[in-house]
């Protein structure tokens, strides 16, 4: 469910305590599972949808996780959004994200989410002519325990390859190369207690160095260089 309102719950400011959230993106299914992989080159032709898969650990045992927050950022490689539309989501309704965990792919992990009041949410930011930033948020409507290390299904994100022109569509540049990285994490509990963070800036301080992805998937084969980190796109990390 795609609603400022839950967003605006799990973006607000936790006490915060020493963190090592670890978390992994991977295509077609949860990492380790026989079918996934972390670089595709996508059938734009052949209609359908591709799944992203985020999964992760906390650092620290949570007696109250109720909520997962974290930023992805698309980057083309050779391209810009305006000349591959199809990857800005900002227009189309082609992009969801879903807090639950499917039924085959990812049994692996625990699904945290599987309760009838869970929420999914996300917006989109433009931050450079070829790069565009999701920001989700996956929320429980009550609490409940995860110990340190235990494998998490953290979300899954679709895109409908319908919208394609290849697939007869009317969003032009599915094909260009892209990566797609996940830039921060953070885990939250019902409580305010705990936090378990990578990547995300506070502040006060006004400046905090980036750190690198936590992980990163390829599509249609061409690595993208390494994006820039200046004071404004540093600042859309901050909360």
């Amino acid at each position: 469910m795609r609603t400022c309102a839950l967003l605006a719950l799990c973006l607000s400011v936790f006490a915060t305590s020493a963190s090592a959230i670890t978390g992994e993106l991977s295509i077609q299914a949860c990492p380790g599972d026989a079918s996934a992989t972390q670089a595709l080159d996508l059938d734009c032709a052949g209609g359908g949808s591709v799944a992203l898969f985020g999964v992760f650990a906390t650092s620290i045992d949570f007696p109250d996780l109720v909520a997962l927050e974290g930023i992805l950022e698309i980057g083309l490689a050779n391209s810009t959004l305006a000349e591959s539309p199809f990857w800005d989501f900002q227009s189309g309704n082609r992009f969801s994200v879903h807090e639950r965990r499917p039924a085959q792919g990812c049994a692996d992990y625990v699904d945290i989410w599987n309760e009838a009041g869970s929420q999914s949410a996300f917006v989109f930011r433009q931050i450079g002519p070829a790069a565009l930033q999701i920001e989700l948020a996956c929320a429980r409507s009550t609490s409940t325990p995860v110990t340190a290390g235990e494998k998490l299904f953290g979300f899954q994100a679709v895109v409908d390859m319908g919208d394609a022109t290849q697939a007869g569509g009317g969003f032009a540049g599915c094909p260009a190369p892209l990566e797609i990285d996940w830039m921060s994490v953070s885990a939250e509990s019902w409580s305010g207690n705990s936090t378990d963070e990578y990547g995300v800036c506070h502040l006060p301080p006004t400046y905090c160095t980036p750190k690198p992805p936590l992980s990163k998937v390829l599509f249609n084969g061409t690595a993208v260089p390494t994006l820039p980190r200046s004071w404004g796109r540093l600042k859309s990390l901050y909360r």
